[in-house]
C-alpha cells in the first residue's frame, strides 16, 4: 500500500509539472533576415556543379509575391543542391519558395516548395491537402474550397492559400531547422 501511495504521489507531482511547464506562455523568436519566402515565377534554373552528393544549381525567379522575410529586390537569384538532379519546383512556372542567408549567400531550403497557382480573388494558393509533402509535422489546417483563375469550370477546388502554406512549413520543418524556436 505504501508503494502505492508513492506512485501515486510522484505521477501527482509529475502531472503538476508538466502542467506548469505547459501552461506557461511562450514567445515565437523570428529573424526576417536569414529566411525569405516568396511566390517566384521562374527566369532560369541552371546547372553549375556537382557537390558531393548533391548537383548545384543556380535559380532565378521573379518575385511575385513576399511572403515572409526582408527581401526587398523584384528578382531573387540563390543556389540550390539537389541529391535527385534537377530540382522538382523548377518544372513549375510559378512557386513558392523557401530561401535561406548564410554567410552572405542565398540558398534554396533542401526540397521546400509548394506549386502555387493564382486564384479569382488574385491571391495564389495551392490545390489539394497542404500537408501533402509535410505529413509527418501535420497540424490543425485543413483544406479550403478555392476557385482557381486556370480553371475552365471556374469551379471550386481543396487547396490552401500561400499565406496557410508558410504556416504549415513554419510550424513544420522551418521550426524543426531552427528558423523558428520557442522561447520562455
Amino acid at each position: 500500500m505504501v508503494q502505492y501511495m508513492k506512485t501515486i504521489f510522484y505521477l501527482l507531482c509529475f502531472i503538476f509539472n508538466v502542467s506548469i511547464l505547459f501552461a506557461q506562455d511562450f514567445e515565437i523568436v523570428e529573424d526576417t533576415s536569414k529566411l525569405y519566402v516568396f511566390v517566384g515565377e521562374k527566369i532560369s534554373v541552371s546547372k553549375t556543379a556537382y557537390s558531393g552528393f548533391d548537383e548545384c544549381y543556380i535559380a532565378k525567379y521573379k518575385v511575385l509575391k513576399n511572403i515572409y522575410g526582408d527581401y526587398s529586390g523584384d528578382t531573387i537569384e540563390f543556389k540550390v543542391y539537389d541529391h535527385y538532379g534537377v530540382p522538382a519546383f523548377s518544372q513549375y512556372k510559378n512557386v513558392m519558395l523557401f530561401v535561406s542567408r548564410h554567410k552572405g549567400q542565398l540558398y534554396h531550403e533542401k526540397y521546400q516548395y509548394f506549386d502555387v497557382y493564382k486564384t479569382i480573388n488574385g491571391r495564389w494558393a495551392s490545390y489539394g491537402d497542404p500537408y501533402k509533402n509535410d505529413a509527418y509535422h501535420r497540424k490543425k489546417l485543413t483544406p479550403v474550397l478555392i476557385t482557381f483563375a486556370d480553371d475552365i469550370d471556374a469551379k471550386p477546388t481543396l487547396g490552401a492559400y500561400a499565406e496557410d502554406l508558410f504556416i504549415v512549413k513554419k510550424e513544420g520543418v522551418l521550426k524543426a531547422r531552427g528558423f523558428f524556436y520557442q522561447k520562455k
